[in-house]
């Protein structure tokens, strides 16, 4: 079953935000059970959001 991941990150910067994704992004697109990321600001937090196969499957990449 699908699972939505969500994240709350206060005081993030737009130009935080995509200097981590651009680190990030190839190693998450390429995960096992990855199926989509989202982020916006709203009001000086960042809002991120995934969506994976499966807990295991998020749970797995996390921990790495």
């Amino acid at each position: 079953m699908a699972v939505l991941v969500t994240a709350e990150v206060p005081g993030q910067t737009p130009e935080g935000y995509d200097a981590m994704l651009q680190g990030l992004e190839p190693l998450v697109r390429s995960a096992p059970g990855f199926i989509c990321h989202a982020a916006y600001s709203d009001n000086g937090t960042w809002r991120v959001l995934e969506i994976w196969e499966s807990s295991k499957a998020a749970t797995d990449f996390f921990a790495e």
